[in-house]
Formats: C-alpha cells, structure tokens, sequence
C-alpha cells in the first residue's frame, strides 16, 4: 500500500495559519494606499492579481509596471513572513500531551508528504530528530525536504534564529534512505534560487513557473509518480481544489488504483466545482475519484481528544490506529 498526504492552506489553519481569503483581506490593509492594487484586491483574489501585475510587467516592462509587481511581491512575502512568525513562535504542534494522539505521529506514517503550502509550519515545528515521533515508523532517520539545503546565518545559534534562515537548491535530486519525503510543489517562502530570486510559485501560470525551476519540477515529477503506484491511498488535508493541474494529476491518477480521503470543514461537497450551476454539470473529482471517506472536523478536536475521528483518518491509510 502506498500512502500519500498532500495538504493545502487549511492544514496550515489549525495553527493559525491564513487563508486565501485572509492573505487577500492583510494585503488590502497593507496596500490601501495604491489606489490601483486595492482595487484590484476588492475585486479579484489575491493570487489572481499577481498573476495580472506579473502578466502586465511581462507585456511592458515600464518602471510603472515593476513598482505595482514590486510591492505585491513585498506584501505577500511580509504576509508569510508574519506568518512564520507566529509558528515560530508557538510552543509545538500538538494540541495535547497524549501520544496517541499525536499529529506528528500521523505524519510519520505517510510514504511521502507534498504540500502546496509556502509557510514554514512543518519546518519549524515537527522535529526530524525526535525520536519518539519517528520511533516505529519507516523513517527512523525523521524526514528531508529534497534538493534544498537551509543555510543559517552565522550568528543565529538558537532554533528561534531560524526565522532568518534562507533555503537554496542543491543538484543533489534524490531521495535519503530511511527519511521521509516532503515536497514543497510550490516552492516556499524564504526559499531562493543562487541567483537570489524568489522560489515562491504564486499567481497564473504555475505550471511554467513550475517548469522554469528544476527543483520543482523535479518535485511535480515525483507527485506524479507517486499517485501512480499500485494501491495509492491520498488523505488531503486543507486543500480547496482551486489548482487544476493538481486536479488533473489527481483524476489521472485516479484512472489506476488511487483512493482519495478528504479532510475539510466541507467534505467532499468541497469537490463539487458547479455548485450553482442551473444544469449540473459532471463533477469528475467527486464521481470519478474512489472514495475512502471523510472528515469535516477539525484537526485540533480529532487530534486531541477525538478517538472515534482520529481512527477514522487512521483507517483511511490502512492503519488500525497510532501504533
């Protein structure tokens, strides 16, 4: 069996993380004084208006047109910034003391993880060299985000430090033994190529910016190999299936033995695209993707005193429970 986690902003909710909506909503506040960018904020979401200042500065490279990319760019990455922050900030990841149930315990029992989250929540806070969170798991060794490297500054010796910390790629494309995978297919914040330039892949045309990095696409390669394995179980956590190239993957996948469980505040309605549609149209993520179930509650009530939940999201990979 091979189990596969993949996870969106809503994941990253649960510690505090923002939403799309809420990105929009601190950019509005922080940008209210471009009369242009706030409009376009009023009226489209956030990914939506980079995707047109980066179109636009494409199109017409004008001083104009680099000053509006520019401060968008700014102010999301502040947005993150402020974000990780506050994970860092945070005492852990747990919502109580029981070991059984431990998220990060849960984590350990996924055959790869892939997130399209660009906060540093995982990073700062579900410890590769804890053993009592890896103990038992086929990744004694904890986990690795492939073909990055973390350069620390010199005088940052404290794990709070590590809000400073830059990522840069490496050529070393391959995956540890005995370490877990975890890929970030949109890249991250504080991640940068050598020639310093952002690796933060936001707005329209992910799949090119994708494409443009060999990083990254290394990692599309490697999510779409894994969800063609034999007997695939994808648990997806916080994801809305607002990005059609990881629906695409997902359907094709799909078309093998790929099972997919759904953990959102919505369930699997949150797989129904036309909702309002006055003739329904086909909804292929929910007709035609099998089913293992879901969960609409959140993770820090299952993860904290929920049995009967917590088993379900167990089941779901196969597991009896957290052994």
């Amino acid at each position: 069996m091979n189990r596969i986690l993949l996870l969106g902003a809503g994941f990253s909710r649960n510690w505090g993380g923002r939403l799309a909506s809420e990105v929009r909503s601190d950019l509005q506040t922080a940008l209210h004084g471009d009369q242009y960018l706030s409009r376009l904020l009023q009226q489209r979401d956030f990914e939506s208006v980079l995707g047109m200042l980066q179109g636009e500065y494409d199109r017409q490279p004008s001083a104009e047109n680099q000053q509006r990319l520019g401060a968008m760019q700014s102010a999301v990455s502040n947005v993150f910034g402020a974000m990780n922050r506050s994970f860092m900030a945070r005492p852990g990841m747990e919502f109580g003391n029981d070991i059984a149930f431990s998220i990060r315990k849960y984590l350990t029992k996924f055959d790869a993880i892939f997130t399209l989250n660009q906060d540093l929540l995982i990073e700062f806070k579900h410890h590769p060299n804890d053993p009592g969170i890896w103990q038992g798991s086929a990744f004694p060794h904890g986990y690795q985000i492939p073909g990055m490297r973390e350069i620390r500054p010199p005088d940052a010796p404290m794990e709070i430090d590590r809000i400073r910390s830059m990522w840069a790629p490496t050529s070393d494309l391959r995956l540890e033994p005995n370490m877990q995978p975890y890929f970030k297919l949109h890249g991250s914040s504080q991640w940068e190529t050598a020639e310093a330039m952002p690796m933060l892949v936001i707005g329209s045309g992910k799949t090119a910016a994708i494409n443009r990095l060999a990083v990254l696409r290394w990692y599309w390669e490697q999510f779409l190999r894994y969800l063609s394995l034999p007997d695939t179980r994808l648990v997806v956590i916080g994801y809305g299936f607002a990005d059609e190239h990881i629906n695409q993957a997902i359907l094709d996948a799909a078309r093998g033995s790929l099972s997919m469980f759904v953990v959102h505040p919505r369930g699997r309605d949150i797989l129904v695209r036309q909702r309002n549609a006055m003739i329904p149209p086909p909804e292929p993520l929910r007709d035609d993707v099998p089913s293992l179930g879901e969960s609409t509650r959140p993770l820090s009530t299952t993860f904290s005193n929920d049995e009967l939940e917590r088993d379900a999201l167990y089941r779901a990979i196969g597991l009896a429970g957290p052994v």
